[in-house]
């Protein structure tokens, strides 16, 4: 059986699952290594907040409409990434997709 952890952990790039709460916020819930490195944030600044947490507000608005069209349509979004971000590994895009339960609920956004 493949760990699903151990393979989230071993990707070259940043990934954050985000998970909308009641009140309509997303709210980061998991985060990979590459995460931490390249936003320069330790887990605790980043698990159970928004991406204003650990972003510039232009960046953090630009992902959270982003997170809400993938919600809406239920389909990949990707973002071009803004040259503001920090971090010596460059990233050239950010892809978001939904990730849906049994009766097609979007409960995830990777």
């Amino acid at each position: 059986m493949i760990d699903h952890k151990a393979l989230f952990n071993a990707m070259p790039v940043p990934r954050f699952l985000i998970k909308p709460d009641e009140t309509g916020r997303f709210v980061i819930v998991e985060v990979n290594h590459r995460t931490l490195e390249y936003f320069n944030c330790r887990e605790d600044q980043i698990v159970q907040h928004s991406v204003g947490n650990f972003m510039d507000s232009e960046n953090a608005r630009h992902f959270e409409q982003s997170f809400e069209v993938c919600m809406k349509q239920k389909v990949p979004v990707s973002i071009q990434a803004l040259p503001s971000f920090p971090g010596g590994l460059r990233v050239y895009g950010f892809w978001i997709n939904p990730l849906l339960d049994d009766t097609g609920k979007v409960i995830l956004l990777d």
